[in-house]
């Protein structure tokens, strides 16, 4: 039973990532061994994106409390690698998921707290991010370059729908704004980008109210 789940943590953590969150772009190790104690006794993390996110999985109605103080053990040991240190942690029992940020001021508190029935990641949303992928194909972008800005895209549009951004769909609204031509578009996009890697101590002051509420990332995903 133990390995059973052991599988489908494994599963369920990559195609969630990929689907909704992250996408192939950071799918390096979906599980991952680690030392837990002095002794040198093992335990494993069902899902680890290097400096980025670790998950935590249990069984059906499985406390999500001890779920997340047994993943900040996890943290604890990852800090001798600081590439590979992660900044949030995910913790579900199949059914729940909950979202923390070790880097706010509350990282016990979590960001995030949700029902996996609650997306709506359907066929129909399926081939609107086909028809984004195209779209975005056709205007010269291809490879890790097209794949880059797709997973920037998405990460985005999940910060929308999680509340990560600190005002309800912010993202969103910053599109809205752009002509309908598309023209501006990607001036917008890159502009937005580049904010979600810049520090509030290291904004211009002249930006406009929605790109200063962006928050500060801090993960390759924006660099570059």
């Amino acid at each position: 039973m133990k390995w059973d789940r052991l599988k489908t943590s494994c599963a369920v953590c990559a195609k969630f990532m990929a689907l909704v969150i992250i996408a192939p772009f950071y799918l390096k190790s979906a599980s991952k061994r680690i030392v837990t104690s002095d002794n040198g006794g093992i335990n494993r993390i069902d899902g680890l994106f290097p400096g980025l996110l670790l998950v935590e999985m249990k069984s059906k109605g499985k406390s999500l409390e001890k779920a997340y103080e047994q993943a900040k053990g996890y943290v604890e040991k990852l800090k001798k690698r600081p590439d590979a240190l992660p900044r949030y942690v995910l913790v579900s029992d199949f059914q729940r998921l909950k979202l923390y940020d070790q880097e706010s001021n509350t990282p016990d508190t979590p960001l995030a707290d949700f029902k996996l029935a609650d997306f709506s990641l359907n066929i129909a949303a399926a081939e609107k991010l086909a028809t984004l992928h195209e779209a975005i194909k056709a205007t010269g972008y291809a490879g890790e370059d097209l794949e880059r800005l797709l997973v920037r895209i998405l990460f985005c549009l999940f910060g929308d729908d999680t509340r990560l951004f600190s005002k309800p769909d912010l993202f969103s609204e910053i599109i809205s704004q752009t002509r309908t031509d598309g023209h501006d578009l990607d001036c917008a996009l890159n502009k937005c980008f580049g904010v979600l890697d810049m520090p509030f101590d290291s904004r211009p002051k002249n930006l406009y109210p929605e790109f200063q509420v962006l928050p500060y990332v801090n993960d390759a995903l924006f660099k570059g």
